[in-house]
């Protein structure tokens, strides 16, 4: 039986928060680590125990010298936000022999907004193509989890991406600092994209740049004649995959080379995920960009 961690699986399964659970809960059982540190509590008081607390604060010193359960209470300090901004164009529509880009791209917001929530904190999801879409309001319970995975996927895809243009837009409404995490495919001007990300930043956020393009896109693996069709525009190409391969892939590495350079200079995190690639080792690099922040 395939794992259910290989995309191919995770495509066929029809509960995307039942799977982001999956994966989330067995990486943090074995890794036993936060991505976050920008949430603190310190101890307030205890109250007595009645039916439906969560038992997992039962003071059990205080259990074993009275014989009453007791929870204790915490003072809320410091809470991060996360927003998740996820684009809908066109072109992340692209389907090879895994998730479309776009089920890739949603799925991994689950999984990193499960980690936000299991922390006690606060995730907002937002989609893009020409203009910003939100898709759920600020929220900190988990019991919200499954209806944010079900407006995610009702997430509509359509438009051209105009992706510094939602970036410039999201650091203007934002009133708190907080982590953002923009997952696309960013085929877009280059620098017209770090000036966004550099927006972002200046505005005192924290950035991951999460670029998720098919395996198709990354290896090119197609030969013979082919009709090549831009999901937003640029007409259709006629002509022979092999006399292009090297030509198209030089032109990508040069494409994710600049785009990496210019986070790498505003300090912004930059991960690629293929649609081939298992979702917990996307969460795994996360983390450990996250480590090399100091974050």
């Amino acid at each position: 039986m395939a794992p259910l961690l290989d995309p191919k699986v995770l495509a066929g399964m029809e509960r995307l928060d039942l799977a982001a659970r999956f994966v989330v809960e067995g990486f943090l059982a074995g890794r036993h680590r936060s991505p976050y540190r920008g949430y603190s509590v310190e101890f307030s008081q205890h109250r007595q125990y009645v039916p439906g607390d969560d038992t997992r604060h039962i003071d059990w010193k205080v259990y074993g010298k009275t014989e009453r359960y007791y929870l204790k209470e915490y003072q809320q300090e410091t809470n991060l936000q996360a927003t998740i901004l996820i684009d809908t164009s066109r072109s992340m529509s692209y389907r090879g022999a895994h998730l479309s880009k776009i089920d890739y791209a949603r799925f991994a917001a689950a999984c990193l907004a499960y980690l936000v929530l299991d922390q006690q904190d606060v995730v907002a999801v937002m989609g893009f193509a020409d203009r910003l879409t939100p898709v759920v309001a600020p929220v900190g319970r988990m019991a919200a989890f499954y209806d944010m995975c079900e407006a995610m996927l009702g997430l509509g895809l359509g438009g051209r991406g105009d992706i510094p243009s939602a970036l410039h837009s999201l650091a203007g409404i934002l009133k708190r600092r907080g982590v953002i995490v923009v997952i696309s495919d960013f085929l877009a001007d280059v620098d017209a994209t770090v000036k966004g990300l550099q927006h972002l930043r200046f505005e005192g956020h924290d950035v991951l740049a999460l670029q998720v393009l098919d395996h198709d896109e990354l290896e090119f693996p197609l030969s013979g004649l082919c009709v090549f069709e831009g999901l937003e525009g640029g007409g259709r190409l006629f002509t022979d995959a092999g006399r292009i391969r090297k030509t198209y892939r030089g032109a990508l590495e040069t494409f994710m080379a600049a785009l990496r350079a210019g986070c790498v200079r505003s300090q912004v995190d930059y991960l690629v995920a293929s649609t081939s690639q298992r979702p917990d080792k996307v969460l795994a690099a996360y983390l450990l960009a996250r480590a090399r922040r100091g974050v």
